[in-house]
């Protein structure tokens, strides 16, 4: 029946399209079809397979999420379920920070586990998983893949190697990644692009044991940039070096040298990581980790530090981290009227490159970064003391250096983690050696199974800022802001699942041109069913009411107005076999105020394929969207590339489509993508879009 459903449903979806639109539009399923099967002819010698589960579980991680996740965040996650998938942990050994690293567990759960652990004992299946209290249904459906026992019933990715768990082999990995458009070929010819740089693309060579040690060289080429001359050689525009090293015991903890990630507290002073936190896993507000380190794989992303980094363990219970960075960024800086003083106004954190528009500016900063971390740790608690001072120098104009205003920058802040009586508090305390304060403080509670409560508590100061915070907000940036977070999740059984959040903030100060508060508030409620793990279908309603200030005429006065946004997303994904998947979408936007044809909508189907008889992957979706005011635009989460993401908006009215292939040989394996738009935006016919992206991957 429901393979009837479902083939009806995707019929219907077409003669409706192809009902309101002329015999001309054909042409716009034609044409991307034609790419997309001559792509598949051209990259089938080359194509090589990749487990699909790693990208599903990264898929739904990622997808509620309300801001677009940093690349780095991404290759790194994708890379330990990778390797967590063929070698997966242990429960009975597993120790905190191992089940923290998969990403797909919160701090409660990992305690859940290993409260269950240390009272009833070690665990005999993995399906006893079942039985511990505070861990979601739909957690577990995530986790399993990753997890075994030994000795026991273990996990399918066990059953493949003969039920043995084994230690990460050490491998050497070599790739490619690039990307191809037609405002690329359109502005350059291609033999242009080769030789003068300009075409997206990423190298990297990286040595690897495991989780315990890599290094590796990356260069990353971004659009529209030249070749970078070093010495006699051309190169990429970016090159990022990284080496280190993780140890569970021993004194040295972790070794950074080269590109990095620092992740301190819950973000108030430096978290170079993906921000956690409105989305619709709503108790996942909470970020603090037990590492303080993280190698940083993906040149050309946004925040890393460049320099060396170590942290060292006493005593059991204390660990002091270290760390300095040097770096050039991008910046723009204000020229006070003497020309005898700059003052910096805003920064590019994801780098130097030689783009046109920098090479014309010549205006581009030396960042020096140094800090310390004291913790506490025992069991589940830990406390820390954080401190980092930041100087920025010109790096302008040849022969003319001024002086730079305010050039020292100083934090402090207290940060913890403390359990009383299954009750989890967190925050971080911060202040600026300008005496300017943030606060976020909040909690995690489960009183009941399968109930979860979440409060979190946001003050930052109207003059507080840090170029890497990184915290629980609503503003673009850390810094005059208020708020308050409660979240709710309950699941009763494995069949039902409801979610709730509400949160209320304020802007104290206004702008720089208006000194009048601006307030708002939004909500999310999400009710998913799930039957017996072959189809699940979840709604979820999310409404915003956020505050502007407008200007009159001639800015000669000011008015606050409210603007409000609705959006309702059905949602639905049914497997039909163990070879195919059927996920389909309406999502709806509405503007309270504007004109009743302003309202956004995006149909979505996606068709997801797992060979059981040959290492292929094929995922395509076919998109129509409507979507009038820019205001109204719908972002959707995309399958991508390994290690990369995808969350286009939609805006006008349109169609668009993408074609997902990825094959494995056994150390060879490449995967590429082709997507292609067009669509109207009002009057205006929008160009026809498109885009191939490709990897290539070897593991030796």
């Amino acid at each position: 029946m429901w393979r009837t459903l479902t083939g009806g449903y995707c019929s219907i979806i077409v003669l409706l399209y192809t009902k309101r639109t002329s015999m001309n539009s054909w042409i716009y399923i034609y044409r991307p079809v034609w790419i997309i099967g001559m792509t598949i002819i051209l990259s089938f010698p080359l194509l090589a397979q990749r487990d699909n589960i790693v990208q599903d579980v990264v898929h739904v991680l990622l997808e509620g999420r309300e801001e677009v996740p940093d690349p780095a965040y991404v290759e790194a996650l994708t890379e330990r379920l990778e390797a967590y998938l063929h070698h997966p942990l242990d429960l009975n050994a597993a120790s905190r920070e191992e089940l923290e690293s998969l990403g797909i567990l919160s701090i409660p759960e990992i305690e859940a586990i290993l409260h269950y652990r240390k009272t009833i004992g070690p665990f005999t299946t993995v399906q006893e998983l079942n039985a511990v209290e505070g861990l979601q249904h739909s957690t577990l459906l995530l986790l399993q893949p990753f997890v075994a026992v030994k000795g026991g019933d273990n996990t399918l990715a066990d059953i493949g190697q003969g039920g043995q768990l084994s230690s990460h082999p050490a491998k050497w990995i070599l790739s490619w990644r690039g990307k191809l458009d037609n405002r690329l070929t359109r502005e350059n010819a291609f033999k242009s692009l080769l030789e003068n740089g300009g075409l997206p693309q990423v190298w990297k060579v990286q040595y690897r044991i495991g989780t315990r040690f890599s290094a590796g060289i990356a260069g990353a080429q971004q659009r529209g940039e030249t070749w970078r001359k070093y010495g006699i050689f051309s190169g990429p525009d970016q090159l990022q070096f990284h080496a280190f090293i993780h140890w569970n015991k021993g004194i040295i903890r972790d070794i950074a040298l080269g590109d990095y990630s620092l992740q301190i507290g819950e973000g108030l002073i430096v978290y170079q990581g993906f921000q956690i936190g409105k989305s619709a896993l709503v108790n996942r507000v909470h970020r603090g980790l037990s590492r303080h380190l993280f190698p940083y794989r993906s040149s050309g992303s946004f925040a890393f530090s460049r320099g060396a980094a170590a942290e060292l363990g006493f005593a059991q219970h204390w660990s002091v981290l270290a760390f300095v960075s040097s770096r050039r960024l991008d910046a723009t800086w204000q020229w006070l009227e003497d020309s005898t003083a700059v003052q910096l106004k805003s920064i590019n954190r994801s780098g130097l490159h030689n783009t046109p528009g920098t090479l014309s500016r010549q205006s581009n900063l030396l960042l020096h970064n140094a800090g310390s971390t004291i913790s506490y740790h025992k069991g589940p608690n830990r406390y820390s003391l954080n401190l980092m001072g930041q100087r920025v120098a010109y790096q302008g104009r040849q022969g003319h250096v001024p002086a730079v205003v305010h050039p020292f920058s100083g934090w402090g802040s207290f940060s913890y983690r403390q359990y009383v009586n299954g009750i989890m508090l967190f925050g971080e305390e911060a202040i600026t050696h300008r005496g300017d304060c943030a606060l976020l403080n909040g909690l995690l509670y489960a009183p009941v199974r399968g109930l979860g409560l979440s409060l979190v508590h946001r003050r930052y100061g109207e003059n507080y800022s840090s170029i890497w915070s990184n915290a629980l907000r609503e503003a673009t940036y850390i810094g005059n802001e208020s708020g308050l977070y409660s979240g709710i999740e309950y699941t009763p059984d494995k069949v039902w699942q409801a979610a709730f959040y509400i949160d209320f903030w304020r802007f104290p100060a206004g702008s720089d041109n208006y000194r009048l508060p601006i307030t708002g508030h939004a909500s999310l409620w999400k009710l998913s069913y799930t039957h017996r793990k072959v189809y699940q279908i979840y709604a979820l309603v999310k409404w915003q009411n956020k505050g502007e200030i407008t200007s009159g005429e001639n800015d000669k006065y000011s008015f606050y107005e409210s603007r409000e946004k609705i959006n309702i997303r059905l949602h639905g994904e049914y497997i039909l076999n163990r070879n195919w998947t059927l996920r389909a979408r309406y999502e709806t936007v509405k503007l309270p105020g504007r004109p009743a044809n302003s309202y956004s909508r995006v149909l979505y189907q996606d068709v997801l394929y797992a060979s059981t008889r040959w290492p292929l992957t094929v995922k395509m979706r076919y998109a129509l969207y409507r979507a009038p005011d820019f205001e109204g635009r719908i972002y959707a989460y995309e399958n991508g590339l390994s290690g990369t993401y995808s969350i286009p908006f939609y805006y006008g009215s349109g169609m668009r489509t993408y074609l997902y292939v990825r094959y494995r040989m056994k150390r060879l394996y490449t995967e590429a993508k082709l997507s292609y738009t067009t669509g109207r935006a009002g009057a205006k016919a929008l160009p026809r879009q498109w885009s191939w992206e490709w990897r290539l991957n070897m593991e030796i």
